[in-house]
C-alpha cells in the first residue's frame, strides 16, 4: 500500500497500521528504500543513506510527512543526487524541508531548475567522500549513476535487475535518447566495483562484486546486437 505511487491501494475493511515502520527500509547497512513512490516519477524508488558527511537522497519519493519525520530523526539530508529528468517527484519539497543541496546533470536540469549543482559531459565528479557521480548517458541524455563506497551503485533507469531472468538488463523500450549511448555508458561503468545495484525500477541485486562486473559485461555484449 505504502509503495503504491497513485495510492490505489486499500483493504476492503479499515486496518491499523502496523506498529513497526515498513518504509523507509533498510536494504544493506546503512541505505535505506525510502518507499512512497510518486507517481510523477512512473513509480520509481528512491533512496536514504547515512554518511558521516552529510546524508544523500537519491531520487525523491513522493512528499509525506511521517517520512519527513524519519529523516529528520535520521539527521536529515545534506545532498539529494538525482539520476535523471524522470525520478525527480518532490525533490523540489525536501530541498526546502531540509536545505539540501541537489545535484543533477546539466543535460537534464529543467526538470530540477533548483538545483544547486551540475554534472557536466561525462566527467566523473566526487559528491562526497566514497560518493561519486557518473554520468551514463542513453536512458536520458543527462543520466547519471552514484556509486557509493565501491560497494554500492544507484543506477536510476540505465541499469537494472530482472528477476524473471535473474540477470542484469537495460530497458530498450524505454531508452528515451540513445541505445548506442547506454551501451557505451554500460561499457564504461564495467570499470567501477560495485556488489549492490540499486535501480529505480525493478528489485535490489547483491552479488560478489567479480560476478556482477562479468554481467555487466556480458549485458553490454547482448545490447550491441540488437
Amino acid at each position: 500500500m505504502l509503495v503504491c505511487p497513485t495510492a490505489s491501494v486499500r483493504s476492503e475493511t479499515k486496518q491499523p497500521r502496523p506498529n513497526a515502520t515498513i518504509f523507509p527500509q533498510e536494504i544493506t547497512s546503512g541505505v535505506w528504500r525510502c518507499g512512497f513512490n510518486a507517481r510523477s516519477s512512473f513509480g520509481a524508488h528512491s533512496y536514504f543513506a547515512v554518511r558521516p558527511n552529510g546524508n544523500l537522497m537519491v531520487d525523491s519519493p513522493r512528499y509525506a510527512t511521517e517520512l519527513v519525520k524519519w529523516l529528520r530523526d535520521a539527521g536529515g539530508i545534506a545532498h539529494i543526487l538525482l539520476s535523471h529528468r524522470d525520478d525527480v517527484a518532490d525533490a523540489d519539497k525536501y530541498t526546502r524541508e531540509f536545505g539540501a543541496r541537489v545535484w543533477i546533470h546539466r543535460d537534464d536540469h529543467s526538470a530540477a531548475p533548483y538545483a544547486t549543482d551540475l554534472l557536466e559531459d561525462r566527467s566523473v565528479r566526487a559528491i562526497a567522500p566514497g560518493v561519486r557521480a557518473i554520468p551514463v548517458p542513453g536512458h536520458t541524455r543527462g543520466s547519471v549513476a552514484y556509486l557509493l563506497d565501491d560497494r554500492v551503485l544507484f543506477s536510476g533507469d540505465s541499469l537494472a535487475w530482472s528477476t524473471r531472468e535473474r540477470d542484469l538488463v537495460a530497458f530498450k523500450d524505454a531508452c528515451w535518447y540513445s541505445w548506442t549511448e547506454l551501451t557505451e555508458s554500460l561499457s564504461k561503468l564495467a570499470a567501477y566495483r560495485f556488489e549492490w545495484l540499486l535501480p529505480g525500477h525493478g528489485w535490489p541485486a547483491h552479488l560478489p562484486a567479480a560476478e556482477m562486473n562479468a554481467r555487466v559485461v556480458a549485458l553490454v555484449a547482448r545490447m550491441r546486437q540488437v
